[in-house]
């Protein structure tokens, strides 16, 4: 994010070290606020100058070509600077947590996202799904609602361009369990 830009590659020099790993998540639209497809223009934390965090990210990648313990796959580092050029194209992607991956499917099959409350969710386009002050994690997470059965959301909150940079249709519907 631009408030810590500039020490992406210092930190992983720092953390070159025997027992010591970093992994790196490109900034994104804050969780549990109004789904803003244009947030990246208005936000303090999207880089001011998005061409100085592709290199940053170029950057990484050298490094962990170097050998350096960068836990980041290169594909999820190449999808970061995909996203650091084109944020509207790729923001689903980048929070779906997918956008490194060849074949996509609903985050609902594998996310689990625990609020301060409690709240559970399990995709950042549909309501809370419990509470872990109410019931037992497992639970919860066994009665989920099985939300990709009807389709992923992001059919529903892409346009169709935004949705053909990110996957081909097909690959939204997860195989029956």
């Amino acid at each position: 994010m631009s408030h810590n830009l500039h020490d992406a590659v210092e930190i992983a020099r720092f953390g070159n070290e025997e027992g010591v790993e970093v992994f790196y998540q490109a900034i994104e639209q804050n969780y549990n606020t109004p789904d803003d497809a244009e947030w990246y223009l208005h936000s303090d934390n999207w880089p001011k100058h998005p061409a100085q965090a592709t290199a940053t990210v170029g950057k990484l990648i050298e490094l962990k070509r170097e050998g350096y313990r960068i836990a980041n796959s290169y594909e999820q580092l190449e999808a970061m600077v995909s996203y650091f050029g084109d944020p509207g194209a790729n923001r689903m992607a980048i929070m779906a947590h997918s956008a490194h991956e060849s074949r996509r499917s609903c985050v609902a099959l594998t996310n689990l996202q625990l609020q301060a409350n409690g709240d559970v969710t399990v995709c950042t386009g549909a309501p809370t799904v419990g509470n872990i002050k109410q019931a037992p994690i497992r639970q919860i997470w066994e009665e989920r609602p099985k939300l990709w059965e009807s389709g992923c959301c992001l059919e529903k909150r892409c346009s169709v361009d935004e949705l053909s940079n990110i996957v081909p249709a097909s690959s939204l519907q997860a195989a029956s369990t």
